[in-house]
């Protein structure tokens, strides 16, 4: 198992099921086989289980939106 993206996703959804304290166990055993930051390597495995472009949606206010009208004519 030498690819990083291999590794990613074997700890992946241990690390979603995790407690607090196992997801710092599981963010040191990635951080020592990989070589990243214990940031990144956070980033790296919350997101393997999300589809890119998943997110919060975008609620505009009606000021926001009267501007984004605005904008868009321009």
């Amino acid at each position: 198992m030498s690819s990083r993206a291999e590794i990613t996703a074997k700890f992946a959804k241990a690390y979603v099921k995790a407690s607090k304290a196992n997801k710092g166990q599981i963010l040191d055993q990635v951080v020592a086989v990989t070589g990243w930051s214990r940031d990144n390597a956070r980033r790296r495995l919350r997101g393997r289980g999300r589809p890119p472009g998943v997110g919060r949606a975008i609620r505009l206010t009606a000021s926001l939106a009267a501007h984004a009208d605005v904008v868009a004519t321009r």
